[in-house]
């Protein structure tokens, strides 16, 4: 696999009117000390205000794109992941608007994908906490991945066990190769939440990726205020939180279809031994019966009878033919 040296970087960024926090991440492009690079703005809103910034930067690596129709956060994030170019580079990798990269991302990336020899790297991100709406907040020493995943290469079906107990990886983490077999971008059809989106993203891996526990870019905490989260702000009803679990047990069922028992097995070896627990209660509730910790019969029935109701009395929120590379197994609802 040829990799590294030569191939330009597309950074692209989602944004709709954080004009702060935009200015930071484009000026986190600026300081990078690999040059080698072109920026892409998606700008989400109908009145193009984010032009201005872009236009004031005075640099050619800039390319200002304006949505013809507002896509919302889960289209505007989600073309920002299409596997081909869109400025005739080499490799990519996503900046939202309120998060921001440290100088040596982009050269630290693509080392690692050259002396690594993949064609995808999950990087570490360093988190940050939110002070006041809209302006730079605090960094804190909290990293994201390093608790998920040992710093090591994973095979595909591998890096997608982490679905059973976690959100696997943000959408900055992932820097990819692109025209590669990893198609990270999901589609508006196979579901309307933002978070779920960017958990699924794990399941369109489709080649060994480098997990790096190096932090050399900054996430920014959910804004309460924002306008993509704003509509969630309050506390969740009773039916919400429903479809949020019905989404989750989705997506984990897709994943159980493809691994199967042994599969799983196989890929929880690489992952601490403290998530069998949460492991075992996933796959337990999506239906597929399996024994991974000394978790007493009684408690084991109660979760495949929590799965069942959950399954009978909430409509299925993911499609199991949704990823077909993971259509393997007969569905269990």
């Amino acid at each position: 696999m040829e990799q590294g040296g030569g191939a330009t970087v597309e950074i692209r960024v989602p944004t709709y009117r954080r004009p702060v926090l935009l200015e930071r991440a484009l000026r986190s492009a600026l300081a990078q000390t690999d040059a080698d690079w072109r920026c892409i703005v998606f700008d989400d809103c109908a009145q193009h205000s984010a032009r201005p910034l872009v236009e004031s930067l005075g640099d050619a690596r800039f390319v200002y794109r304006a949505n013809a129709v507002q896509r919302g956060a889960i289209g505007n994030i989600d073309q920002c992941f299409r596997n081909s170019p869109y400025a005739g580079g080499g490799f990519a990798l996503v900046l939202e608007d309120d998060n921001y990269l440290l100088p040596e991302h982009i050269a630290a990336q693509r080392t690692l994908a050259q002396r690594k020899n993949v064609g995808v790297v999950f990087a570490g991100q360093f988190c940050e906490k939110v002070l006041t709406a809209g302006q730079p907040g605090e960094r804190t020493s909290e990293k994201t991945l390093v608790w998920i995943y040992r710093e090591q290469t994973y095979e595909a079906a591998t890096a997608a066990a982490a679905l059973l107990f976690s959100h696997a990886f943000s959408n900055g983490a992932a820097f990819w190769r692109l025209g590669g077999p990893s198609d990270f971008e999901i589609g508006a059809a196979v579901t309307d939440d933002p978070g779920m989106q960017e958990t699924l993203r794990i399941l369109r891996l489709a080649e060994p990726v480098f997990v790096s526990h190096e932090a050399t870019a900054v996430w920014r905490w959910n804004d309460p205020s924002d306008s993509y989260v704003s509509a969630k702000a309050d506390k969740p009803s009773r039916w919400r939180r429903a479809l949020e679990a019905r989404r989750r047990l989705d997506a984990r069922a897709i994943y159980l279809r493809g691994a199967g028992a042994a599969g799983m097995m196989k890929a929880l070896a690489h992952f601490d031994a403290r998530f069998a627990v949460e492991a075992e209660r996933a796959a337990l509730m999506a239906g597929f019966d399996c024994r991974l910790t000394e978790r007493d019969a009684g408690s084991r029935r109660k979760l495949r009878a929590r799965g069942l109701a959950l399954r009978a009395l909430v409509p299925r929120q993911i499609a199991p033919d949704a990823f077909p590379a993971w259509r393997a197994r007969r569905d269990p609802a």
